[in-house]
């Protein structure tokens, strides 16, 4: 999933686990720095995998209802996942699990920026009200940091505010 950027294995509602096993005894997430930047899935998946096996099945046992509402849709829920991508990496590079070689390093950062790069390409029609946008500046550091991890031993690193809002949803398990 790293080294793609794919997350294979779907939304929360569909996987059965158990919460003691989850961040913090509950909570969504994998670092917990995620902060605003968290998305509930593939970083939980990363918590529960670096703990041990798991089963996949590849049966479909849900499906996936797409609408015009859903977050995904959202540019800043967008830009947040890419920066999410890049919090995961960065995480397994430090825990030294997942991202072990070199090899596989280089293939998860370029993978991302590869990725990465189609996003920055459609932004240059972007107005400058979009530009400015917090989320937008962030995955600009994200980006520059990614793209610098590669030159410097694959040390991710890069400053941005995960603080979330009052009010906004904290991660915690339902």
């Amino acid at each position: 999933m790293l080294q793609s950027t794919i997350n294979y294995l779907g939304e929360p509602t569909t996987a059965l686990l158990r919460k003691k096993y989850m961040l913090g005894g509950g909570r969504l997430g994998w670092t917990g720095k995620e902060g605003k930047y968290q998305i509930s899935d593939f970083p939980t998946w990363f918590c529960l995998m670096a703990q041990g096996d798991l089963i996949y099945i590849t049966e479909p046992l849900s499906s996936f209802r797409q609408h015009d509402s859903q977050q995904h849709q959202n540019l800043d829920t967008h830009f947040g996942g890419l920066i999410c991508w890049t919090m995961m990496i960065q995480a397994a590079i430090e825990r030294n699990v997942f991202l072990q070689k070199d090899i596989d390093k280089r293939k998860a950062i370029i993978q991302w920026l590869k990725y990465a790069d189609e996003n920055v390409v459609a932004m240059k029609d972007y107005p400058k009200d979009v530009w400015e946008r917090t989320y937008v500046q962030d995955f600009l550091k994200a980006y520059a940091g990614m793209a610098a991890s590669l030159s410097n031993g694959y040390h991710v690193e890069y400053n941005i505010d995960t603080t979330r809002p009052k009010g906004i949803y904290q991660g915690d398990a339902v």
